[in-house]
């Protein structure tokens, strides 16, 4: 049977330090102020219903007004005198 080989322990590896964008700026003065937050953009609802629904919609609600108006059109013709 054959010894197992020890093994060197491995000295820790160190972490390095991450970059910033923008590099580190000077401090003004105050060194326990509060970081400036990043603003992001804000971004446009996503459209639930597609357009075509918006559309239909439309066209029936004018052909609805237009049955109206012809319906009360008719309906006014019949109480003129002849």
């Amino acid at each position: 049977m054959k010894a197992k080989k020890e093994k060197p322990a491995k000295a820790p590896k160190v972490k390095k330090e991450k970059k910033r964008k923008g590099g580190d700026a000077p401090l003004d003065g105050d060194a326990f102020a509060a970081p400036v937050a990043k603003t992001k953009k804000a971004k446009a609802p996503a459209r639930k219903v597609p357009a075509d629904v918006y559309t239909l919609v439309l066209l029936l609600s004018f052909l609805f007004f237009t049955a109206a108006c012809v319906m009360l059109y008719l309906d006014l013709g019949s109480y003129v005198a002849p």
